[in-house]
């Protein structure tokens, strides 16, 4: 039972590598920079939040309805029990984790290791109870049970310290991620579609999945620049970037 939950958690560990890298590596640093200009801490967090949030939240949405298929590419047919539940593992993490990251990442960055071993320290038994419980329990209640020490317990205690510290509440936090979830919505509809239509004229997962991706992109990008979101002026920066690094290419 514990190899199906580590596979079943392996589409959380895509998660980490693909996107929170990148995350970690610029806001500890714009983060850093703030506390040494003594800047409006509040506000730097929350438009880092937005753009975090605007990106993880749509990849998580897609872990959600590809998750089953990733689970069985990467480990092979036999971890099927892994690909049922491999799907509601994002889902559960969906409002979390992204948040948990950026609050560690601005702690981190304040240089308020105390408070993050604080953290720890209440998190690790609680852990341990539910790594212990899944010898008696199903795969789904385990899950659980890691979904209510990671909601409850972390994250009500980097809530705790980030209010105590900065005056940041969740109200102020998903208020501003309000435009990101409505991203991820409307992304989890085009996706699902994109499944659903794909897989009767392309039943291999590998080759589907190829051909998905860049369409999803496509329309992750359209979604940000109609919802005009923050991202979107992002967006435009980079693509403008590419852009003038192709035209200088070309020139003689």
């Amino acid at each position: 039972m514990v190899a199906f939950q580590s596979k079943a958690l392996s589409v959380m560990s895509l998660f980490w590598r693909s996107v929170m890298p990148g995350v970690y590596s610029f806001s500890f640093s714009y983060f850093a920079q703030g506390f040494r200009s003594s800047s409006d801490i509040k506000s730097m967090f929350l438009g880092v939040n937005q753009r975090v949030m605007g990106l993880a939240l749509p990849v998580l949405m897609f872990l959600i309805i590809e998750g089953d298929v990733l689970i069985l590419l990467l480990n092979g047919p036999k971890w099927g029990l892994s690909a049922e539940v491999g799907q509601i593992v994002p889902a559960l993490f969906l409002p979390a984790f992204p948040l948990l990251a950026l609050i560690g990442t601005l702690l981190a960055a304040d240089g308020k290791m105390r408070e993050l071993m604080h953290v720890q320290l209440w998190v690790m038994p609680f852990k341990l109870l539910v790594v212990l419980g899944l010898m008696y329990e199903t795969l789904r209640v385990f899950l659980l049970g890691n979904l209510a020490v990671e909601v409850v317990v972390e994250a009500g205690l980097m809530l705790y310290f980030v209010q105590r510290l900065y005056g940041i509440n969740l109200f102020d936090i998903y208020s501003s991620s309000l435009g990101a979830f409505v991203i991820a919505a409307l992304f989890g509809v085009f996706a699902w579609l994109a499944r659903h239509f794909l897989t009767e004229w392309i039943p291999q997962g590998l080759v589907r999945l190829s051909i998905e991706a860049p369409i999803l992109i496509a329309c992750w990008f359209l979604l940000v620049k109609l919802l005009r979101h923050p991202l979107s002026a992002d967006a435009d920066a980079v693509v403008s970037r590419i852009q003038e690094r192709f035209a200088m290419r070309g020139r003689p």
